[in-house]
């Protein structure tokens, strides 16, 4: 099978990833990595693999980050007008990891990846839009939509885990 991994820039050095890609592909998996270092990569990346998608013979499109860049790539999708026979899949490496931890992926990345790998796995997922705004896990309305985890130093966010977006 075959996957296309955008991952996060700031988890490039991960190396229980490394390992994971490398066991896989030790077992015959093709695994494409694009890394993202600008704002935007993810949506130029879903961009090329939306255009070249039947070519490249892709099985998965697996966001490797957390909630945010699952989010981005699902967003660039609808806006790229991505056929609906793409699956995609999460490789959780957030702060919360709230969507993988509520569906069950695992956040240990060779089993997240085995089961992006797995086409027993795929299942359709609701999506909303709001205000011009994708969403696939949860929204707030009122005062708290006010406060965020993206203003916080990557430091802190490390050092309040989950509460960090609580």
């Amino acid at each position: 099978r075959k996957l296309l991994l955008i991952l996060h820039g700031k988890r490039l050095d991960d190396d229980l990833v490394r390992e994971a890609i490398q066991q896989l592909k030790l077992e015959g998996h093709e695994i494409q990595v694009k890394v993202t270092w600008d704002s935007g990569d993810v949506d130029q990346f879903v961009k090329e693999a939306v255009e070249l998608w039947d070519n490249q013979s892709y099985d998965t499109l697996v966001a490797g980050g957390g909630d945010g860049t699952l989010n981005e790539l699902v967003a660039a999708l609808l806006k790229h007008d991505a056929p609906q026979h793409i699956s995609i899949a999460q490789l959780p490496l957030g702060t919360a990891n709230d969507l993988a931890s509520a569906t069950g992926i695992s956040l240990h990345p060779l089993d997240a990846l085995r089961l992006a790998l797995d086409p027993a796995n795929i299942h359709p997922i609701d999506i909303a839009l709001v205000n011009g705004e994708v969403f696939m896990n949860l929204t707030t309305a009122g005062p708290v939509s006010e406060v965020s985890s993206k203003g916080m130093s990557d430091a802190l966010k490390k050092a309040l885990g989950p509460a960090a977006v609580a």
